[in-house]
This record gives structure tokens, C-alpha cells and sequence, in this order.
């Protein structure tokens, strides 16, 4: 991204402290993701669903790559960063969702995430984590790619 936006520089150093982490942070995403979720899909499940349950998530073995950073600078005490990154790998969540004694296996996998993100950090306080607001938003449209399973069949091999 540095030839098109020369202003960005190259974050090799940050992939690298991701992917050793990596381990780490899945496993607390993954926990994080099951916690956050399933309570807004048991209170927004439509009538006629009995349940809806995330059963399995996995966000694979490989990090997210980020390619660049670049820091802008503000009039307010905010610290405002834009991150170029790639996500690519072998992942995979598994929901079952129950409906009038059948439950069906939905399965989404291999998903693909290319984007700029924005980071602003504000409200420091004296305690750990210093940040009392952390806003994370895409700024363009991500490029976003996943296979989708219904009881064993893909849909993306349907015409």
C-alpha cells in the first residue's frame, strides 16, 4: 500500500508481534466472539427458530497480515491509526440452528478480509489499559469472501 499511499509505512515489525501472539489472542477471540454473540442471537431469533447456537469457532492458524500504518495527527488528544490488513485462512464456525425438532448445521468457512481499518484511541486514564475508548471501523468497503455449508452442501456450488 506504500506506492499508492506514500504516507503509509510498512508494518512487517507489527505482523510479526500478531503472528506471535497469535495463539493467544485466537483463543481469547474466539471465547470473546461465543460471549458477545450467542445472547444477540437468542434475543434476535425470529419466533419460529427454537434456538440458534454457536457450536464451534476456529479462526485457524495463520494471523491477520498487516501490511501498513499510518498515524494522523489531530487537534484533540486522540490517537488515530489506519491499519491496511489482510486476513486470510483456513477458519471455520459452525451454528446449529433448531427448528421444530430439526436441527440444521450451517457452516461458514475459509473466510477472506481485505480492508483499511481505523483505530481511534481516547479518554487516557491513569490505570491499565489507559484507553477508555478504542473505536474500530472499516473506512472503505472490505473486500469479504467465505463459503457457506447447509447440512453438508455448499452454497457457492449452487447456480
Amino acid at each position: 500500500q506504500w506506492y499508492r499511499f506514500p504516507d503509509v509505512q510498512r508494518a512487517k515489525w507489527l505482523s510479526k508481534i500478531i503472528s506471535i501472539l497469535w495463539g493467544h489472542v485466537k483463543v481469547a477471540s474466539e471465547r470473546t466472539v461465543v460471549e458477545q454473540v450467542q445472547p444477540k442471537l437468542d434475543s434476535l431469533k425470529p419466533a419460529f427458530i427454537d434456538a440458534i447456537v454457536i457450536t464451534k469457532i476456529d479462526l485457524g492458524r495463520s494471523p491477520p497480515f498487516v501490511a501498513g500504518v499510518k498515524h494522523y495527527e489531530t487537534s484533540e488528544e486522540d490517537v488515530v491509526l489506519e491499519f491496511f490488513i489482510r486476513r486470510s485462512s483456513v477458519s471455520e464456525v459452525r451454528v446449529e440452528v433448531s427448528c421444530r425438532g430439526f436441527i440444521i448445521p450451517l457452516v461458514v468457512r475459509n473466510f477472506l478480509v481485505t480492508g483499511r481499518v481505523r483505530a481511534v484511541m481516547s479518554g487516557f486514564v491513569p490505570c491499565f489499559p489507559c484507553i477508555s475508548t478504542l473505536n474500530i471501523s472499516f473506512i472503505d468497503t472490505p473486500v469479504i469472501d467465505f463459503d457457506v455449508e447447509i447440512m453438508g452442501l455448499r452454497l457457492g456450488y449452487l447456480p
